[in-house]
């Protein structure tokens, strides 16, 4: 969802009324209405979030038609999906009760692992932190950052935007971990698989 509007010339849809304590020409930007509009449940009038006959307490967004939970639940790439994945895996360890430990931070990258001991798997979650509309395309060799000679990483989750034709845009992809291309603004986790001389990676 999208944060719809509320500007002066509407001063009739707004419900912030300290607002105006700000002056009329700083409404817009003062307003906490926007990010308080209606969930946007369905494609049916008043978005699923109440009975038709029945106004809702603000406006809703334009975009509900387009942009609601019965879509997402329907998308095989969603922000819900992808959510969920997220959540599903923060219930596991190491994510959850494990540990953290940077790897590589740079002006493009922000990674790092999560673990707990040999007896579970290694987490690497990488972030290209680059918003460049140029999509340009970082290649980390991560093999070296964790010493590691050969290795492989498998795809769990990954975001939306990542393209299709990409090496990790399928979960359960395997890839070189000396070679993880990833493109601006961009995000995986991947789980090392394969991999010898992982000791290291669980101390301090």
């Amino acid at each position: 969802m999208c944060d719809r509007p509320f500007t002066i010339e509407n001063r009739s849809e707004i419900l912030d009324i300290t607002a105006f304590n700000y002056g009329d020409e700083n409404v817009a930007e003062k307003v906490r209405d926007p990010q308080r509009t209606p969930m946007q449940w369905t494609a049916d009038e008043n978005a699923g979030f109440t009975l038709p006959s029945t106004k809702p307490y603000l406006p809703l967004s334009s975009n509900y038609i387009n942009v609601n939970v019965e879509k997402q639940l329907c998308d095989e790439r969603s922000h819900l999906k992808l959510y969920r994945q997220l959540v599903k895996l923060r219930e596991q360890p190491p994510f959850y009760g494990g540990n953290y430990k940077v790897v590589l931070v740079n002006k493009d990258i922000f990674s790092f692992i999560r673990f707990i001991n040999e007896q579970y798997p290694v987490y690497l979650i990488i972030l290209n932190v680059n918003g460049s509309e140029k999509k340009s395309v970082y290649t980390c060799n991560f093999g070296k950052e964790l010493k590691i000679k050969d290795g492989k990483v498998e795809v769990v989750v990954r975001s939306n935007n990542i393209q299709s034709d990409s090496p990790l845009a399928t979960e359960g992809n395997l890839l070189d971990i000396s070679s993880i291309p990833l493109g601006s603004s961009e995000a995986v986790v991947v789980k090392l698989v394969q991999c010898d001389n992982l000791s290291h990676c669980f101390k301090f």
